[in-house]
């Protein structure tokens, strides 16, 4: 049998990697996101092959920070037996689960004539980087 503290070495320090590769899938989906918006503004051409990029990365790295948080939940649980001991990092974690959910879904229901939505939707990709950084640095 592995010894517990052993194995907590290693999947503690795992599960902020892992969290941190997940920011930076977000903030290279952002950088998409923001590169659509700026040419929808401006009136320009819609760079079609990021657009196809953003749309299909946004669901895997929504499910990846997922499966982080849950990750973390269990982590905490095997560790302490309980799930409230990092009571603020498990709050920021589940309210940045909720924002990406509620980005995911709005994602889904945009359509050509729907710039009210894209505008929701680029806040609340605002709105969950911005969680996801405060998450990271309130542990």
């Amino acid at each position: 049998m592995i010894d517990k503290q052993l194995l907590l070495t290693v999947l503690k320090p795992a599960h902020g990697l892992f969290n941190l590769l997940v920011l930076l899938l977000f903030l290279y989906q952002a950088g998409k996101g923001i590169l659509i918006r700026r040419a929808r503004l401006a009136g320009a051409a819609v760079p079609f092959a990021e657009v196809k990029r953003h749309r299909r990365t946004g669901p895997a790295a929504t499910a990846l920070a997922v499966t982080g948080y849950l990750f973390g939940i269990i982590l905490v649980w095997y560790d302490k037996g309980k799930i409230l001991v990092h009571s603020l990092h498990l709050a920021a974690g589940s309210l940045l689960v909720l924002t990406l959910l509620a980005t995911f879904l709005t994602s889904r229901r945009i359509k050509a004539d729907t710039p009210a939505l894209r505008t929701v939707h680029f806040r609340l990709g605002i709105s969950a980087l911005t969680i996801f950084f405060a998450e990271i640095f309130n542990y």
